[in-house]
């Protein structure tokens, strides 16, 4: 539901200036990511009052509907949908941890060398989360072009970039040699008939522009079209 950016809050609860501070972030783009300054420009933090803001984004932190970042080593946050919220609630922290790297990786995916270095799980601890998380639908492996046989992750709803598969000519990250056979002979036909040398024609044989004729008269009109009647005649008989 829209809040009217005129709305008073100076009377209402934590818990309603907390609702309607997430209702807020949540109608600005997704990727929009609020420091303290941001918040407060919301004008839904009465007074400014630092300590009632912490309030607010500590137990949204914790409901897991905002992600705490940095930035430039200073506190940020990024809002959480209540969908993506709700799947962090039905997981394991060790899952939490390996989904939230994923998540982050974006349609560029991640290595699961890079994921196991960055979460620090342990090797078999890692790969019973990623077997859970895929039975779930909620990533997905994939095959990069540049290195088809690195085992690669993403979120089970996005579509790698090109970059990541190869483009047009790339299948499952595996060189498509057939279609770049056909595109190559298509692209020969094509260019050798555009370079196919023409002979121009002479000046001989270029047709003039005619002169317009003037409109006959009625009596040309008419002996014209006796001599046309009298012609089919001759040619009947």
């Amino acid at each position: 539901m829209a809040l009217d950016p005129s709305a008073d809050f100076s009377n209402s609860t934590p818990t309603e200036i907390k609702n309607a501070l997430y209702a807020r972030c949540a109608s600005l783009p997704a990727t929009k990511v609020f420091d303290q300054k941001d918040l407060f420009d919301l004008n839904i933090i009465p007074d400014n009052d630092t300590k009632l803001l912490m309030t607010c984004t500590q137990t949204l932190t914790r409901e897991g509907l905002f992600k705490l970042l940095s930035r430039e080593n200073r506190a940020c946050w990024r809002v959480v949908s209540k969908e993506a919220a709700q799947k962090y609630k039905s997981l394991s922290t060790e899952e939490a941890l390996v989904y939230s790297y994923i998540e982050t990786a974006g349609r560029e995916g991640i290595w699961s060398r890079i994921l196991r270095s960055k979460s620090g799980l342990h090797m078999t601890v890692m790969q019973r989360c990623l077997k859970s998380l895929e039975g779930k639908e909620y990533i997905k492996q994939i095959k990069t072009a540049k290195f088809p046989n690195r085992k690669t992750y993403m979120l089970f709803g996005l579509q790698p970039t090109e970059d990541v598969t190869g483009g047009p000519f790339y299948t499952d990250g595996v060189l498509d040699d057939e279609f770049v056979t056909i595109m190559a002979r298509w692209t020969e036909r094509y260019i050798v008939g555009k370079s196919w040398y023409q002979q121009p024609l002479s000046r001989s044989r270029m047709k003039k522009p005619q002169k317009p004729q003037p409109t006959p008269t009625r009596k040309q009109a008419e002996a014209r079209r006796n001599e046309a009647l009298d012609g089919a005649t001759l040619n009947d008989s």
